[in-house]
């Protein structure tokens, strides 16, 4: 039986094989592809992507190789090309030359695909899981490259989306009269050399003549200038670094499916940083692996198969929802808490918050998010486990030993700075209490 591949730089488990030659780059599907993931993103209040030459290249590419083997290599291996790198060195290296962010492996890039009938059927793979979520929806990512070939039975996609330091696309959607704002949200476009969190906006006409009344607050859309002409400037600032966007009205168009204006999404209710760099399951050693869930107010607060064990209190600022996958540390205070020093113990098993703070956490522990929460699991899951339906954003994820997995030994107990905060049950379980 065939099988749905994707291929990530985070992470990829798939298996397929396919006897068809290697096929030509079908233009047209490709940007088919790009208008599906815009769509998708502008539902979910994210900026749409521009199309990229180079990561165009890098991912035609990566299909032409994969396409000219016998078979497509198991596991992990898929992410390596010709010579065995992954997508972000293969970037960083000549004819592609990609730029990075302070080191060479800080590099914002990032790589899914889909091997099947149709963009349809695509996009409902990437859509079913929240690894492939992180991936297309991330607001990290401004460009995109879609290689869609042909292998006789459908195409393969390889869509590679990356980021560009001072680099921000700003997209036309004529029929709605909008632009298309993009910010920079890599967590390693810091200092004053690389703008960050826009805060403000100003736009110019062609002559460089101030459009409006001066500088107005960032926001992702803006209403198409009237009397702009074929050309305008969007300077974009975070207070300390400006940067000036040429855009040609004809030429910076957003692909959206048929070509049809999209609506203007809804405000975003705060911006997200997330960051992707996993490598495949079975790595030594704690690895980590971001997750964006996106969705309707949630209402229920249990993972499926969880039975409450514990009812939260009026004052509790945090629950501990698990079972036997995964445990997820939710944020219910309804304002900002400081997770530093929470440590989850259990004999000698230990697992602190401070082992969420690797380069991929979204935003801070000393002041995590409301309604927000941080999730572990095992490296050898075969799937990711669903986050709990009341957390809006997981800011972070990190696998573990099997072993490793305290919650599903017995009791455990959580502290801080030595001081017993609770006592919880064994998985599967809901522990709350209070911070102090």
């Amino acid at each position: 039986m065939k099988r749905l591949l994707m291929i990530s730089a985070l992470l990829l488990i798939a298996l397929s094989t396919r006897p068809a030659p290697a096929g030509a780059q079908d233009s047209r599907e490709a940007d088919r592809v790009i208008a599906a993931l815009n769509a998708w993103r502008l539902e979910q209040n994210t900026w749409p992507l521009r199309l990229n030459d180079t990561l165009r290249a890098l991912a035609e590419d990566q299909a032409s190789y994969l396409l000219s083997l016998a078979a497509l290599p198991e596991g992990g291996e898929i992410h390596r090309g010709r010579s065995g790198e992954f997508p972000p060195v293969r970037a960083r290296r000549a004819p592609y030359n990609w730029p990075s962010y302070n080191r060479p492996e800080q590099i914002a890039l990032t790589e899914i695909a889909y091997d099947g009938r149709n963009v349809s059927a695509a996009l409902g793979f990437w859509k079913s899981s929240p690894l492939h979520q992180t991936a297309a929806l991330n607001p990290v990512y401004r460009e995109v490259g879609v290689a869609a070939l042909a292998d006789g039975e459908g195409y393969l996609y390889i869509v590679v989306l990356g980021a560009r330091p001072n680099v921000l696309p700003v997209l036309v959607n004529p029929g709605a009269g909008l632009l298309y704002l993009s910010d920079e949200r890599y967590s390693y476009a810091s200092g004053d050399r690389w703008i960050h969190n826009a805060t403000r906006v100003r736009l110019f006409d062609a002559e460089g003549r101030p459009l409006g009344d001066g500088w107005q607050p960032w926001q992702m859309t803006l209403p198409l200038p009237a009397g702009a002409g074929d050309r305008l400037f969007v300077m974009t600032s975070d207070g300390t670094v400006d940067v000036l966007t040429e855009i040609n009205l004809h030429d910076n168009t957003a692909l959206l499916p048929g070509g049809l204006a999209a609506p203007a999404p809804a405000p975003a209710a705060s911006p997200i940083v997330i960051v992707s760099a996993t490598p495949p399951p079975g790595a030594p050693g704690t690895t980590s692996t971001p997750i964006m869930v996106l969705g309707p107010t949630p209402t229920p607060r249990t993972l499926p198969g969880v039975t409450p064990s514990a009812t939260p209190g009026a004052g509790d600022d945090l629950i501990l929802i698990y079972d036997a996958r995964s445990l997820a540390i939710y944020n219910s205070a309804g304002r900002a808490v400081d997770l530093t020093g929470l440590v989850l113990e259990q004999g000698a098993l230990r697992l602190s918050a401070g082992d969420w703070q690797t380069p991929w956490l979204s935003g801070t522990l000393s002041a995590f998010a409301a309604r927000d929460c941080l999730q572990v699991w095992s490296w050898d899951e075969a799937s990711d486990p669903p986050a709990p339906s009341d957390c809006r954003f997981v800011r972070g994820a990190i696998t573990i030993d099997p072993d490793d997995r305290l919650w599903r030994g017995g009791s455990f107990i959580v502290s801080r700075a030595g001081a017993q905060l609770a006592a919880c049950p064994a998985a599967p379980g809901l522990c709350s209490f209070a911070l102090r």
